[in-house]
Order: C-alpha cells, then sequence, then structure tokens
C-alpha cells in the first residue's frame, strides 16, 4: 500500500493489516517501544511504525537509515 493512501484513508484501515514498501527516514530503538519512520516517495509525509520488542530486535537495529523496508502491520 503506498503511503499517500494510508495518510488520506487511515480512518478506514483502522484494525486492518497492512503492508508498506519505503526508505526508512529515521529510527528510535528502545528496550520496551521502538519507532521506525518510513517514507515511499508517494508524498512528503512519512509513516511512524511503532512497536514493541520484537524476536527480531537485533536485526531491526542494524538497519541503516536510507535502507529499503518492508513493514507488515496492524
Amino acid at each position: 500500500m503506498e503511503i499517500k493512501g494510508l495518510v488520506e484513508g487511515f480512518k478506514e484501515l483502522e484494525s486492518k493489516e497492512i503492508k508498506i514498501y519505503g526508505w526508512l527516514r529515521n529510527k528510535r530503538i528502545s528496550k520496551n517501544v521502538s519507532f521506525l519512520n518510513v517514507n515511499d516517495g508517494t508524498c512528503f509525509d512519512t509513516i511512524q511504525v511503532v512497536f514493541e520488542s520484537l524476536s527480531n530486535q537485533e536485526e531491526i537495529e542494524k538497519i541503516l537509515i536510507g535502507s529499503a523496508v518492508e513493514v507488515i502491520g496492524v
């Protein structure tokens, strides 16, 4: 799904699983809650991905700003 579509129709997508592709613009990793900002170039907005500690947390910490990512979630 394009980020532009998420921004325009976010209320319709509440509680639905979606998949986005884009580039990592920023990340903040902590013990309990972490944040990734992802942009796909369809608009100036970014999507902030919020997640609790994951089983592959160490892999996520290695991802560099500018890397292409795929995110699946609700």
